[in-house]
């Protein structure tokens, strides 16, 4: 919704295909160097090392601050990390529309360092959580690559 002439007006927005993924994967680099997705970094410090595909951009407002940063486990972690995300929310949402409509057609895979299992106490990640908090915003699918 926006706001307009004194009245609120509904405007259509194409929700993108969004997934999540490691900056090691072989399959983010097929995907990316195909054209068929964008890559874009969801961590708080710039990505140094050379990658076999090319990142679009770093949004570090999906990066855990330096309040969370320090936290080691999960279930410790997630009530933290949800007020950062619902604090950066519109923010992170106006610019994966952005990217969306930049690159029409493409899946937005947003990426970090670690590897994850699902469901795993001891594997896990910041994207599961970004992930999970866009499906809600969205109700849309977010999977792993």
């Amino acid at each position: 919704m926006v706001q307009g002439l004194g009245r609120m007006v509904a405007i259509a927005v194409e929700i993108p295909v969004v997934k999540t993924g490691t900056m090691w994967s072989r399959k983010v680099a097929e995907k990316v160097n195909s054209g068929e997705a964008v890559a874009v970094a969801i961590t708080l410090f710039p990505v140094k090392k050379e990658l076999a595909f090319p990142l679009l951009t770093q949004m570090k407002c999906l990066a855990p601050d330096f309040k969370c940063f320090h936290i080691n486990g999960k279930a410790e972690f997630r009530n933290p990390f949800r007020h950062h995300l619902h604090r950066y929310w519109n923010m992170a949402e106006e610019w994966l529309l952005q990217i969306a409509s930049q690159n029409p057609g493409k899946e937005i895979i947003l990426l970090c360092w670690e590897k994850v299992e699902k469901d795993s106490d001891e594997l896990w990640c910041h994207r599961q959580f970004v992930a999970e908090f866009i499906e809600q915003k969205w109700g849309i699918v977010v999977d792993e690559v």
